[in-house]
């Protein structure tokens, strides 16, 4: 709370109908006079492998070892505020008329070694917070992580048995793996006091036994229609101390029915066991970027959660989340198909061109339920509320928001998703050296999110805020690669497209928007309420542009040294503009924001 006694407050704060000072309950400001925040980090690892093999007979052999690898992670964190500290620096404070500076606590009361915090300062002028007043505010944080993994194994392989196109293999294995992992929080962030993400510190560790049989099967050789027939079959049964056990397979068939041609098939099922950040990982806080339907027209399930009757005035746009794990997490599965053709014609050396087709079925995905579907359901449906915690009538202009949106990881809905991966590989020797061409496409055809509530949300061909969605999906993604090497030098060029997408922008509301007002870029689709069939608002959507980027890339060979030069983004294209984009406007996880650049490596070997 910045208190009407604040010397800041009074010269540069609100005032009442009096012309009064007042105490102000919420205030927020970047404080972008710190530079931002910088880390540093030190990671040290440690590997360790040991094994031996040999045979048992003619037909047989074995391999049994050891692996051992560890790390330790020490980051130092810049540019955060004490919350602690700023209380202290936004309370009472007075002008000294000695000395013409502004001190902590009244003229009977000094705080020694406090600094009064100016928060209605503009960045950039003479009213800026100073840098003694960020000394006060700020610290340093130190955190420290560490992961563990040892593993035991042992295998028998080898010839089991004939059958007429050749001998059927085989290895059976068994292994034991231990995982821990680590972390400790700065002890302020770890109390929540800060202007970063909280989180409580995470240690645990789980272990793990399995056993596996695989086996190929080579059925027709070197007969009409069938150069080689094969199947491959695998399975494997995974006990662990966490959550129990679980069996999956792997079904597989390989085809060349002539020379040049190759036809490919899989199915199988696989699991995903929750890692130990999934079941351990201490509660953090997170600021999604969210809307309450509860703060206007509140239903009877909103008002049953705590809402007063009339609604509410939101607190802000991000509202305060926890995250974190559980240990009741279950592993996620899915069943996965691939189909493919490889074609290498015999009239041109060195080309081949491979299409497959995929589709995978996640179910019970280790996930979050999301904070915006919490907010809806509970508002919709009265599912959901009691993961939300608000402000009670005692808190005045708070009453009714929410002040923290219990979202920790479960198992939750799971994911469609097919498609097709498209790749044209070529490579011939010319004068000047091997030329190598390769072209990679991926194609989503669906890609379709389960959520909590069983209601399904479309992905392929569109982009949902990073903050609080699940980030950015172009249907089509290309990768083309173009390099010349010789014994002296190469150089390689490249260029990455990714295909436009529909951005969701927000919700408008029936009450306070029209269609006029809804720039005439966006999109919109009218959505109704469940209940009345009454016209609630729209739907904004808008078009993100594709995104083309061209690199280029020269290394020279020396005897035991090789140094390159190279610039990225050579257009210098910016990257496309997002709506909901949280950080640049955009979003950093997929498109290039450093613009073009030039770089130089040397590389030494010994």
């Amino acid at each position: 709370m910045c208190i009407r006694d604040s010397y800041y407050n009074q010269m540069f704060g609100p005032k009442d109908k009096d012309g009064n000072s007042v105490d102000i309950a919420d205030w927020r400001r970047r404080m972008v006079e710190t530079g931002g925040r910088d880390s540093s980090f030190r990671v040290e690892t440690v590997r360790a492998a040991i094994g031996f093999d040999g045979e048992i007979n003619d037909d047989w052999r074995y391999e049994v070892s050891y692996i051992f690898g560890a790390n330790d992670a020490a980051t130092n964190g810049a540019g955060g505020v004490n919350f602690e500290k700023v209380g202290e620096a936004v309370g009472p404070s007075f002008l000294d008329s000695t000395s013409g500076e502004v001190m902590c606590g009244t003229q009977d009361n000094v705080i020694e070694g406090c600094v009064s915090l100016n928060v209605f300062g503009i960045p950039g002028t003479e009213t800026a917070i100073n840098q003694a007043m960020m000394d006060f505010i700020t610290f340093n944080a130190h955190d420290f992580g560490s992961n563990e993994q040892q593993i035991i194994s042992g295998s028998v392989f080898g010839d089991a048995f004939e059958l007429p196109a050749g001998m059927v293999g085989v290895a059976i294995g068994l292994e034991h793996r231990e995982e821990k992992g680590a972390d400790y929080p700065d002890a302020l962030i770890a109390l929540g006091i800060t202007s970063g993400s909280s989180r409580l510190s995470t240690e645990g560790s789980y272990t793990v036994d399995e056993a596996y049989v695989e086996a190929n099967f080579p059925l027709l050789a070197d007969v009409p229609f069938a150069d080689s027939l094969e199947i491959d079959g695998a399975i494997r049964y995974s006990d662990y101390d966490t959550f129990g056990d679980t069996t999956n397979h792997k079904l597989g068939i390989r085809w060349v029915p002539m020379e040049g041609l190759l036809l490919r098939a899989t199915s199988s099922s696989a699991f995903r066991a929750p890692s130990t950040n999934d079941l351990f990982q201490g509660a953090s806080a997170n600021s999604p970027t969210v809307e309450d339907p509860c703060s206007s027209n509140p239903t009877a399930f909103c008002i049953a959660d705590g809402v007063p009757a009339g609604g509410f005035e939101p607190i802000g746009d991000q509202l305060s989340s926890t995250r974190g794990g559980s240990t009741e997490i279950q592993p996620e599965e899915a069943d996965i198909l691939t189909a493919g053709i490889v074609y290498s014609p015999d009239f041109l050396d060195g080309l081949s061109v491979t299409l497959d087709y995929w589709d995978i079925e996640v179910t019970d995905a280790i996930s979050t339920i999301g904070e915006q579907l919490i907010l809806t359901k509970c508002a919709t449906e009265g599912t959901f509320c009691d993961k939300i915690t608000r402000y009670g009538p005692d808190a005045g202009a708070l009453y009714g928001n929410s002040s923290d949106i219990d979202d920790r990881t479960t198992n939750v809905g799971g994911v469609n998703s097919s498609g097709y991966d498209f790749n044209i590989k070529y490579s011939t020797d010319i004068e000047m050296g091997m030329l190598k061409v390769n072209l990679d496409t991926t194609y989503y055809d669906t890609y379709d999110v389960i959520q909590a509530d069983d209601s399904i949300v479309k992905h392929a061909g569109k982009y949902w805020d990073a903050s609080s969605g699940d980030g950015n999906f172009p249907e089509w993604k290309t990768n083309i690669n173009i390099s010349l090497q010789n014994d002296d030098w190469s150089v390689a060029y490249s260029i990455r497209y990714m295909s436009s997408v529909e951005e969701y922008v927000d919700m408008a509301s029936a009450s306070d928007w029209s269609l006029s007002e809804i720039n005439s870029g966006f999109r919109t689709a009218e959505v109704f309420n469940g209940e009345t069939g009454a016209l609630d608002g729209w739907d904004v959507f808008r078009d993100v542009d594709s995104s083309t980027i061209h690199d280029i890339r020269f290394t020279y060979f020396m005897e035991n040294m090789t140094a390159t030069i190279g610039m990225d983004n050579i257009f210098d294209e910016d990257p496309p503009y997002m709506a909901s984009g949280f950080n640049d406007n955009t979003d950093p996880r997929t498109y290039n924001t450093t613009g073009r650049h030039m770089y130089l490596s040397l590389g030494l070997s010994f």
